[in-house]
Parts: C-alpha cells; structure tokens; sequence
C-alpha cells in the first residue's frame, strides 16, 4: 500500500488558516506588551525629572527652577536639573562657555518611546514632558505647595512636536525662538517646554470655597490624539488608559481621561485652596 505523500490542498488551507489564527492572536498581544513597556519607561522618566527637581530645590534653599530668582532663568528648567539627571558634565560645560547650549546633546530621559512627534523629526533637544508653568514660572521661589504636594500637578506628558511646526525643546527660554530645520528643511518654532503658560490654557480660580477651570471651556488634557489634531496649548498623552503626570511629592499617576475640569485644573495650581473632586 502506497503512503501519500505531502497535504491535500484542503489540509493546506486548515493549516494556513490556523497559522493565520495565531498571527492574529499574537500580534495585539505584542502590541499590549510594547505600549505596557513604553508606559513603563514614561513613568520612570517622569519619576526621575520629579526628583531631580526636589535635589535642585534642596541645594537652591528651596527655590524651584526656572524662577526669576534662579540664575538658570531663560534656559529653562529642563535645563537647570541636568545635573540631577546624570548630564553635569554637559551642563557645566554650557555654564562654562565651552559649549553652546544646543540641541545636539541627546538626553533620553526626556523622550517618551510613546510620543508618536518624536517618530516626524530629530528628536534630539525635544521633550515629551511639560513642567507646570503655575509652579515653575513664578514671581518668587516657591518653597511649598500650599495646597499639597500630593494634588498638584508638576511635570505632565505633553508631544513634543506639535502640528503648528512647533517643537518643545528642554533648553530654550522664554521667549520663542525660530531656527533653521536640519531635518525637514524650512524653519521650526522652539519653545520652552511648559503647560498653563502664557498662550496656553490655563487656570481662573473664583468662588467660595474656590474652584478652578480652565480658561477654554471643555478643555483638560487629549488622549492619544493623531498629530494633526493635537493642541498645543493643552499636554497630550499617547496611553490610551490616560496621562502620566509627576505630583509635586515626586510621585507619578494616571490621570483619568473623564477627569473633570475643575478637579485637572484645580490641581494644576499649587496654592489657590480648592478641595480635589472625587475623581482625583
């Protein structure tokens, strides 16, 4: 008796059928597992940033970076803790005058391997974190979050690439700056990395007890937005679970995407005494 040799064509297609099951199955599988490593890696960059800002304020008397007071102001503070993060040597040779501050020095800390702007252009000098403005861009020192470090916000996700050509660089000052594009030619729009600054949404406290919004009615954070409909006066996040933000305790959460307006925006000030909303 004569054995067959090979698959009948019927045979053929269960098995290709069944192979393409499991692609099926695996490729979403890895996909969760790479955006799980990615907000991982996020969380521990905000962590990171949160504390280097804690080590400055201790051996600057208690002054935050990027304050009229600090003698690092139009920098950035971004730039201010470089040391904090294991990039001195940059930085005190910027201090120096042996370098030019610039956008070549890579720091990889401040880069989101979720940020999708990251992918349109080179992301050196970019940042995917946006320090809080009403904490860090302040008339005086602030030495205290009065209305607890806990229920403030002080480093949030924010693209660092924005539609409007708009690139969110750790080392420029305050004012905007335009310079050539190495990598899409044309000019590019350099702006210290800050949210509720000026020109952005920001909060307006009233009431008694006092509740914050924000300046735009309806508008919070964005969640996982295509890069030609992120706002660049709002952070973004890419996780579709919601925003990572650094608190000002150095502590790193999730915001949720439903948060209210009042709750997000009340914890973006440091010191106005609102109470935090049950969705905090």
């Amino acid at each position: 008796m004569m054995r067959r040799k090979g698959l009948s064509l019927i045979e053929l297609i269960v098995v290709l059928g069944i192979i393409a099951l499991l692609i099926g199955l695996l490729v979403p599988a890895i996909q969760r597992v790479r955006d799980a490593a990615a907000r991982t890696q996020s969380s521990n960059n905000l962590r990171q940033i949160a504390l280097a800002v804690h080590h400055y304020a201790e051996s600057h008397g208690g002054a935050y970076p990027n304050t009229p007071a600090d003698e690092e102001f139009g920098l950035g503070a971004m730039f201010a803790i470089l040391p904090y993060i294991e990039h001195g040597d940059y930085y005190r040779n910027v201090k120096s005058g042996a370098i030019p501050v610039c956008g070549g020095h890579l720091i990889k800390v401040y880069m989101s391997p979720a940020d999708p702007s990251l992918a349109v252009r080179d992301s050196r000098g970019s940042t995917s974190y946006a320090p809080n403005a009403q904490v860090f861009v302040r008339p005086a020192p602030l030495r205290a979050f009065a209305d607890g470090a806990s229920n403030t916000l002080m480093v949030a996700e924010h693209y660092a690439i924005k539609c409007d050509g708009r690139q969110f660089s750790w080392f420029w000052g305050e004012e905007p700056v335009t310079v050539p594009d190495p990598v899409l030619g044309g000019n590019i729009t350099l702006r210290r990395a800050t949210f509720a600054d000026a020109g952005d949404v920001v909060p307006l406290t009233s009431g008694s007890p006092p509740v914050s919004v924000g300046s735009v009615p309806g508008l919070t954070f964005q969640v996982r937005p295509r890069l030609e409909d992120c706002d660049p006066r709002i952070p973004q996040t890419p996780h579709p679970g919601g925003m990572l933000v650094a608190l000002g305790d150095g502590g790193v959460r999730t915001l949720n995407p439903n948060i209210s307006r009042s709750t997000f925006w009340s914890a973006v000030t440091p010191d106005k005494g609102e109470t935090l909303g049950p969705d905090w």
